[in-house]
């Protein structure tokens, strides 16, 4: 189990929950990489709107500094509310999150 930074995401207080764990295959360029973990509604804002970018190349470090770089494959970004649904949720609701991306470099 590796723990990871996407550096494109700003830090925020709200997050002291926010941990993602990384799946990922053998194969080299064009591998899947699943990350999932817990976090609050603005970090879910914060990802949607990396996932709007579309190609957008984004560096993802490992806890040891390995560097890969990734793009978002379809669907980029599954949330979905740990507790009950709201309809008016706040930015600090929990989310369990799924990144999905892919190594392109």
């Amino acid at each position: 189990m590796n723990l990871i930074s996407l550096q494109s995401i700003e830090p925020s207080p709200l997050h002291s929950r926010e941990v993602l764990i990384i799946e990922e295959s053998e194969s080299a360029a064009a591998r899947p990489i699943t990350l999932k973990g817990v976090g609050s509604r603005a970090l879910v804002k914060q990802l949607k709107a990396l996932e709007s970018r579309i190609n957008h190349l984004m560096p993802l470090i490992m806890l040891d500094g390995i560097q890969r770089t990734v793009v978002f494959k379809t669907p980029g970004v599954v949330a979905v509310q740990l507790d009950a649904e709201y309809a008016d949720p706040d930015d600090s609701d929990p989310y369990n999150i799924t990144l999905n991306l892919i190594e392109v470099a």
